[in-house]
């Protein structure tokens, strides 16, 4: 059996994503995919995300951040691969 090396992108989202239950969405999201990482919200006004996990897993989730819950309005989304830090969870940071 071949192992599946893990990822980790920083994503970064802009648009109408606090106050709409971003994070909350993105949170079990996240543990339904068996992601691991955190999600918060930034000052500037975007929401914030480090993920670890399978590829195809991290894809799923960075398209359902493209437009994320009912309530949202994501203008942007910027996802970039970086180094592993081994998170054991994923986290909702307030």
């Amino acid at each position: 059996m071949k192992l599946i090396p893990d990822l980790h992108y920083d994503i970064r989202i802009q648009g109408n994503v606090q106050g709409v239950s971003f994070r909350i969405g993105a949170m079990a999201q996240a543990k339904r995919l068996k992601l691991r990482g955190f999600v918060k919200n930034l000052d500037s006004g975007e929401v914030y995300l480090e993920l670890e996990g399978e590829e195809n897993k991290i894809a799923e989730m960075i398209e359902w951040c493209r437009t994320g819950p009912p309530r949202s309005e994501v203008i942007s989304l910027e996802a970039v691969e970086g180094k592993l830090k081994h998170f054991h969870t994923f986290e909702l940071i307030r």
